[in-house]
Formats: C-alpha cells, sequence, structure tokens
C-alpha cells in the first residue's frame, strides 16, 4: 500500500472510536446489569481494565516489530500453517460478528422506529452500504468515521447531559451489586466486548509508518470506556436496576425519555438519524475487516472479487437466528467467550511468545 493511502492517526483514532464505541446503541449495556446488577459500572470498568493491558501487551510487539500487522507476526511467531490457523479463526470471528451486527441492526431499527418494514430489506441494504465501502477502500470508511465523529458524540453525550435531572445516585448502591465474585469474574470475561480494539494490530501495516499506535489505540479504549461508562451510569441512575437489566436498547430508551416541554421533545428521532450511521461505518468496518485479513492470508492483490461472495456468506449466517430474543442473546455469548478468546486473549498469548523470542535473540546477540 502506498503511504499516501494509508491511514493517519486522526482516521485510524475516530475508525476505533467509532466501531467499539457503536455498541452502547444496541443492547450491549444492559448485559453488565445482568452480570453485577446495580455494580455494572464496577464490572465495566474491570473489562476496560482487561482490554487495556491486553491492547497493550499487543502494542508493545508491534512496537518492536514495525511495519508489520499481527497477522503477518501470526504466521511469523506460530509458524506458517499454526498462525494462518489463527488468522482464519479471525477471519471467521469477523463474519460471525459482522453478521450479528447486522442482523441486532435490523432488529433494532424495526424494533424502535420502522415496525412495519421487514428486516431482510434493512440487512440487504446496510449489507450493500458496507460492501461499497469496503470497495472505495479504508480511507474512504476512515475519512467518513473521522467526519461524522463528531456529530456520533453529540448524540452521545447530549442526552446524557439532559438526562442529569432524572438522575438518582442512590440506584448505584450496592457497591458490588450482586457480589464480589459476579462482579470481578463477570467484567474479566466481559472484556470481550471492547476486543474490536484489536483492529489496530490487524491494520497496523496500512498505518502511516510516523503514526504512534500504542498512544492512537491506548487513548481510543480510554475515551470509548468513558463514554460506555457513562451510559451505565446514566442508565443505572435514570432506570434502578433490575429494570434497567430489562430494557432492550438502553441508550435509546433513555433519549425517549427526554423531554422539556414543548420546546424539546421527540429527542431520539435524531439519535436515530446517527445511531443508524454509526452502525452502518461498523458494518463497513467489520466487512472490511474480515476481507483484509483474509487476503493478507493469501496474498490476493484485488478484493473485489471478494466482496459479493463475502457479503452473500454475511447474509446467510445474518439470517439463521429465529428471531431478535435469540440473536441478541447469542451476540452477548459470543463476545463474552469466543470473541473474548479470539480478539483479546490470543493475540496477548501470541504477543507475549513473540516478545519472549525477541528478548532471546538479543540476549544471544549480546554474548561475546
Amino acid at each position: 500500500m502506498r503511504k499516501s493511502n494509508r491511514l493517519g492517526a486522526q482516521e485510524l483514532y475516530a475508525l476505533l472510536l467509532i466501531t467499539v464505541s457503536s455498541l452502547v446503541y444496541f443492547s450491549t449495556p444492559r448485559y453488565f446489569f445482568l452480570i453485577a446488577g446495580n455494580a455494572a459500572w464496577l464490572a465495566l470498568s474491570i473489562a476496560i481494565s482487561v482490554s487495556l493491558i491486553c491492547i497493550f501487551i499487543v502494542n508493545l510487539l508491534l512496537k518492536r516489530r514495525p511495519g508489520q500487522n499481527l497477522i503477518s507476526l501470526n504466521t511469523q511467531i506460530l509458524g506458517t500453517w499454526l498462525g494462518n490457523v489463527v488468522n482464519m479463526l479471525l477471519v471467521g470471528h469477523y463474519v460471525v460478528t459482522g453478521a450479528l451486527i447486522i442482523r441486532l441492526f435490523g432488529e433494532a431499527i424495526v424494533l424502535t422506529s420502522l415496525r412495519s418494514l421487514p428486516v431482510s430489506v434493512i440487512m440487504i441494504t446496510s449489507v450493500l452500504f458496507g460492501l461499497y465501502g469496503c470497495y472505495k477502500g479504508w480511507n474512504v470508511i476512515a475519512k467518513s468515521c473521522w467526519i461524522s465523529l463528531p456529530f456520533i458524540a453529540l448524540s452521545v453525550f447530549i442526552p446524557l447531559v439532559l438526562a442529569w435531572t432524572y438522575w438518582e445516585p442512590s440506584y448505584l448502591l450496592p457497591f458490588f451489586g450482586k457480589g464480589v465474585d459476579d462482579t470481578l469474574f463477570g467484567g474479566v470475561f466481559a472484556a470481550g466486548v471492547m476486543g474490536d480494539i484489536i483492529l489496530t494490530a490487524l491494520l497496523a501495516n496500512a498505518v502511516q509508518p510516523q503514526v504512534n499506535l500504542m498512544k492512537v489505540s491506548i487513548s481510543a479504549m480510554i475515551v470509548t470506556g468513558l463514554i460506555f461508562m457513562l451510559v451505565v451510569v446514566a442508565n443505572s441512575m435514570v432506570n434502578s436496576y433490575p429494570v434497567a437489566a430489562y430494557i432492550t436498547i438502553p441508550y435509546f430508551s433513555l433519549a425517549r425519555t427526554l423531554s422539556f416541554g414543548r420546546f424539546l421533545e421527540r429527542l431520539e428521532s435524531v439519535i436515530f438519524i446517527i445511531w443508524v450511521f454509526a452502525a452502518l461505518l461498523k458494518i463497513a468496518v467489520m466487512i472490511g475487516t474480515g476481507i483484509y485479513v483474509y487476503k493478507q492470508i493469501f496474498n490476493i492483490a484485488d478484493t473485489k472479487p471478494l466482496l459479493l461472495p463475502y457479503g452473500a456468506i454475511l447474509m446467510t449466517t445474518a439470517i439463521m437466528p429465529k428471531s431478535f430474543p435469540v440473536v441478541d442473546k447469542w451476540s452477548w455469548i459470543y463476545m463474552r467467550s469466543f470473541g473474548f478468546v479470539i480478539t483479546l486473549i490470543l493475540p496477548t498469548l501470541i504477543a507475549l511468545i513473540g516478545l519472549i523470542k525477541l528478548r532471546g535473540k538479543q540476549e544471544v546477540k549480546a554474548q561475546p
């Protein structure tokens, strides 16, 4: 890839923020209430801390191996065969994740706004949007994220600020919610929600050489964590547990509760438009990442012939769940278990192995 076509720090930062934080628009926040009750915010802070540790270790390896990404490093550290097995697991992960997001997006729109519109129409439209973004390339997707970032940020923060009159801080107690064990272990295993931050490592060789990947990924993770925390805390103080645990789309419900006389009503209609665009950008990133990893594995120069078959696989996978509750449940189970292993645990273990090997080579060279 030409240096002029590579992603800059701003584009990469915006891409990471929108890709990871867009889950706040879906049902993800409510599962932290199911895990830890009133201590949902504490379980979330543990999940964020685990993600930060993992991405820090992976970025240490990237810093020692400039110009390479996680895909090539997997084969160098584990060997060609085993490394490509791990890389294919990443492809499978993005197929499943992309399909789940596409289905959740379609079901959420039907559930909240367009009740008479078939889910399949929304799904096909979102897939075509994602495929078009992939056809235009990473620069177009990343610049779209950068341009839309201020509007998405306003759509997140305005309802949270306006909802302060409804806040009841006592709803945050008791401190450990359902108990120390549920809060601690639930938070650790829920770190998979933040797993998309691994995009930094996958796209490392598509980024301009002067970009500090460690700084961008860590800062994006912290900001994303704060956004998640604000949404969860605001929902905790507006809708006490267990009510907050059974609201299907907490953020949209929070925006719908806001009404300030006749001057400001139906705020969720504005939020809805921005939410749709953020979700479409996330879908484009999920599709693009899956195709990008597959292209790197098999050294394919032109990705255009892959677009339609990949889109067909996504649609086939997305229509398999029978209903919204099923896809919602399996989305959370997948992110919390398999997604956690593939996006955080495996890359961290491989990075540790790579760092140990590098240290061993340096010690050998240092010997007289």
